[in-house]
């Protein structure tokens, strides 16, 4: 039987202003059949990302081969306000850079500063909701959900997590921690989520793990979405 994943009755778009999908020179795309309200709808699974099949696959088209492999970390560090008053967390996305193995002269003194603090430099900035988080929580978890007969170490780092793991996006932490707090326990959060996403289990048996496809695109896209440098 082929594996589905049923999509949620309610789901919670994203933001349409920060989340429009971003042709491959940056620029943001506003293609008609673009909708901040429905889900992505992907091969056997609709995770709550708000886009449509269509837009999907040219957003996807779109994303740089290997993102999620490239990001060494995120930080959190600044909020601010939006027009609503509602909080809004800043995303500072460092790439590791590829390294060569061509051979290379010693680096001076200078190109080692300035190495340095290039290195101290996000690669891009990402601003995101409280919401926004739950939303990739739970479009991760039907990635990894939809086939329930999945064993796979990859899967299942995934529903452990989710399951139990205090540091995430919920109700709680939204309601009752501070900013501080709440900037803490979604740097964690994301930067968990990158390290097993970025992780490539070989599964046993005929059925191939579709989560290990899926569930890197779902976080390219919540990383790069509305990206500024």
């Amino acid at each position: 039987m082929a594996a589905t994943c049923r999509a949620s009755e309610t789901t919670t778009g994203l933001h349409p202003k920060l989340l429009a999908p971003v042709s491959p020179s940056g620029d943001p795309l506003t293609p008609a059949s673009f909708s901040p309200t429905s889900s992505i709808a992907a091969e056997g699974v609709q995770p709550h990302l708000g886009l449509k099949l269509e837009a999907h696959r040219r957003w996807n088209a779109s994303l740089p081969v290997g993102l999620l492999w490239s990001v060494e970390r995120v930080e959190i560090n600044v909020t601010r306000s939006d027009v609503d008053n509602g909080l809004v967390f800043v995303l500072e996305v460092f790439l590791s850079l590829p390294s060569s193995r061509l051979p290379v002269s010693k680096p001076s003194s200078n190109e080692e500063r300035v190495s340095a603090a290039a290195a101290a430099r996000p690669t891009f900035r990402v601003e995101r909701r409280f919401s926004d988080f739950e939303e990739l929580r739970r479009s991760v978890s039907s990635c990894v959900s939809m086939e329930r007969q999945c064993s796979c170490q990859y899967c299942l780092a995934f529903v452990e997590y989710i399951r139990f793991s205090a540091t995430q996006p919920r109700g709680l932490v939204k309601r009752f921690a501070g900013e501080h707090k709440r900037k803490q326990v979604l740097q964690t959060f994301i930067n968990d989520f990158v390290a097993m996403g970025q992780r490539r289990v070989v599964k046993t048996g005929k059925r191939k793990c579709q989560a290990q496809q899926l569930v890197p695109n779902v976080l390219g896209e919540f990383l790069l979405q509305g990206a500024m440098h």
